[in-house]
């Protein structure tokens, strides 16, 4: 037992009784620990090559930000599980058998099928039902992909997380891969918003299960049901990665400006749009403003879309990917130490693809 990675059974920091096996995967696409299975490996980088581009681009799609996706989507755990005999059906109705997993998205691959999802019935409340496959790998061996609680915030809800429980229905034994997906960029963000929804998720729904399986439906089944599967998006949406959208047109048809420490964040200080001359404006669409800053002080800062401040951009936890336009993003600004003598500071912005700021001081 333990919480390193490696086969870990019965239980570890994932709580699972069966034998399992965890992994990450790291930035490289190596995977932890070094030793894993070649097997492992291998599925590992064949999905980076022939899956993530294609779920970089359903994302983008899906919520009408094509191309923001592009390159940004990481599979950072995969969990490798196996049910070595059948389990009693009873045990969906257990403690944390159901959860929306934390991660944007899901992918996952199973032999044979059990898995069930918690589903809205006709009258509202929740009913378990076993996935039916057709289409996507096979019937004998399926792929399936859900959406992640992270994914629904970051929809605004647009897009519903599955509710879902593996178990082995027998009357063999069972393996299941799950390999979860994150945005590096917006992942902090994420953690730090709904750390604990899944427990709170998992109790809630554990609770009305009980509730309807042993005794009488609760009249308010619908209304709980309906107010978990939305537990991810009470806490607030997650911000977007700056760039795609409709077209870099609408990124050089705004007007942008600075707001930071040195006016103690009251006054916008525009960008101009460099002269492009006879070129279009596409070609080199850079903006600049110089800001006299006092000796001694730090600077902050961050970049206003057309001069709103539900329109913030911002530097996100991965040096050199920006987040925005958003209204969230409060207190995370953009920062010098402070120059020891009077300085003027540069800024210079390239709004279309995925966004370029470069800034720093220059002596007077």
């Amino acid at each position: 037992s333990g919480s390193g990675p490696g086969w870990l059974w019965p239980q570890s920091a994932e709580m699972y009784s069966h034998p399992h096996y965890l992994a990450f995967v790291n930035d490289d696409g190596t995977v932890t620990p070094s030793d894993a299975p070649s097997g492992m490996q291998r599925l590992i980088d064949g999905i980076a090559l022939e899956a993530v581009p294609v779920l970089e681009d359903l994302l983008g799609l899906g919520m009408d930000l094509a191309g923001s996706f592009a390159g940004r989507l990481r599979m950072r755990k995969v969990i490798v599980h196996y049910y070595p005999t059948p389990t009693a059906q009873d045990t969906l109705l257990t403690h944390a058998a159901f959860h929306c997993d934390d991660s944007f998205l899901t992918l996952n691959f199973e032999n044979p099928p059990a898995m069930h999802g918690l589903q809205e019935g006709n009258d509202g409340a929740p009913e378990i039902r076993r996935l039916c496959h057709s289409g996507l790998g096979s019937s004998n061996g399926p792929v399936n992909l859900f959406v992640g609680g992270y994914l629904q915030s970051l929809s605004e809800g647009r897009w519903s997380s599955f509710i879902h429980s593996g178990s082995n229905t027998g009357p063999g034994d069972r393996i299941s891969i799950t390999i979860f997906l994150t945005i590096p960029c917006v992942d902090a963000y994420a953690s730090r918003c709904y750390g604990g929804t899944r427990a709170q998720q998992e109790g809630a729904v554990h609770s009305l299960l009980q509730e309807i399986e042993y005794g009488d439906e609760p009249s308010n089944a619908a209304a709980r049901f309906a107010e978990i599967r939305s537990m991810y998006c009470i806490r607030g949406k997650l911000p977007r990665p700056y760039g795609g959208g409709p077209c870099d047109e609408l990124a050089v048809s705004r007007c942008y400006a600075v707001v930071g420490s040195w006016s103690d964040w009251t006054t916008l200080d525009t960008l101009l749009q460099e002269d492009s001359g006879n070129q279009s404006s596409l070609s080199t669409p850079l903006y600049h403003a110089s800001i006299s800053i006092p000796a001694g002080e730090p600077v902050e800062f961050q970049l206003l879309c057309n001069e709103d401040w539900r329109q913030r951009i911002y530097p996100s936890k991965v040096a050199g990917e920006l987040l925005g336009p958003t209204a969230e993003g409060h207190g995370n600004n953009f920062r010098l130490d402070a120059p020891d003598t009077p300085a003027v500071l540069n800024i210079s912005w390239n709004p279309t693809g995925g966004g370029k700021l470069e800034y720093g001081f220059r002596a007077t």
